[in-house]
């Protein structure tokens, strides 16, 4: 009974001692934050000087030890603006509505759906707006 008890003994050591060293030594991949800017025109016939953009944050991670192969882990903060507009026209004529982030499936690009009202000038041409679609992909 004495012995059983030794032995039982010896399997919890050795078992705590598997699962504190398989933790500590275990390295994780860790994820590491990007940067991109997007351009996109708001309408190629009506409008094709006046050139959207976007400024996109995102963590990505490697799927390999190499780092050759990465994936898209989240899509974080989104700037838009004007980047090219007619002179006439000032930043604050285009107001940007809320922005929506869907990851493919493979996680090797994203999509970014923005709406921008655009202000032209009230009596002349009114409010139109325009639903744009950046596409995020890893270089």
């Amino acid at each position: 009974m004495n012995s059983i008890k030794k032995i039982n003994l010896l399997f919890c050591l050795v078992l705590s001692f598997i699962f504190l060293f398989g933790n500590v030594f275990w390295v994780q991949a860790e994820s590491i934050q990007e940067q991109q800017t997007l351009q996109q025109c708001i309408d190629p016939k009506e409008y094709p000087k006046e050139i959207a953009e976007c400024k996109v944050f995102y963590r990505v991670k490697n799927t390999d030890n190499g780092g050759n192969g990465k994936i898209i882990w989240t899509v974080g903060e989104r700037a838009f603006e004007m980047a090219k507009k007619p002179w006439y026209q000032a930043q604050y004529d285009y107001v940007f509505g809320p922005s929506n982030v869907k990851i493919s499936a493979d996680k090797k690009s994203a999509k970014i759906f923005v709406t921008v009202s655009r202000d032209g000038f009230g009596f002349w041409n009114g409010v139109e707006k325009f639903d744009l679609t950046f596409e995020l992909k890893l270089n």
